[in-house]
């Protein structure tokens, strides 16, 4: 997503993990072909699995986070706030925006678990899954405002978006549809 014209260039790279370069779009876009078909093929009903990981999924993001903060990366902006932080070989104090991202994702966590929790027995499918579609957008478009981008923004004339926020608003799309039209007592999905 964030470098097409290398990886179409060079396809074996995107194998090339070790290297870096995962984005969470990606992995969202890979992990979720993958499980389409393994659910599929196992006979296990897409949103009711789907409910049951977006806790660990969202904590898993926070962990990637944590990441981000040992290897000093995906740093925010220039800033005075009284939070900012001093990253090596960078100019300027900057937003620590890894941890308002894991931040994010620890909260996304929790509210998908008080809504799993809360409709336990009650047959909603599909719900808790849009909930943490929906916030992570909403929230990681919000973080991008704050993060240092690498890459030239998305000029859509009536205002510029980075990648990130560019790629959040599918996945919004796609949290407000199943929001929306899954009966909330489907047990056939």
């Amino acid at each position: 997503f964030y470098e097409p014209h290398y990886f179409l260039s060079h396809p074996l790279e995107i194998l090339s993990v070790w290297n870096g370069g995962m984005s969470s779009h990606g992995g969202f876009l890979g992990v979720s072909v993958v499980l389409w078909f393994f659910l599929r093929r196992k006979q296990i009903p897409l949103l009711p699995f789907l409910d049951v990981i977006a806790v660990p999924v969202a904590l898993g993001l926070a962990l990637g986070r944590f990441g981000n903060f040992i290897n000093l990366e995906h740093y925010g902006t220039v800033t005075d706030v009284s939070w900012a932080m001093a990253i090596p070989g960078v100019e300027g104090l900057r937003h620590p925006t890894f941890f308002y991202a894991l931040g994010k994702n620890l909260l996304i966590a929790f509210l998908c678990y008080l809504h799993l929790v809360s409709t336990e027995n009650k047959g909603e499918r599909g719900i808790t899954f849009a909930m943490f579609l929906i916030f992570y957008s909403i929230f990681r478009f919000i973080v991008e405002f704050y993060r240092e981008q690498p890459y030239e923004l998305f000029d859509l004339v009536v205002v510029e978006l980075t990648r990130g926020q560019l790629l959040s608003i599918p996945l919004l799309l796609v949290g407000i549809s199943i929001w929306y039209r899954i009966p909330l007592t489907s047990d056939d999905a």
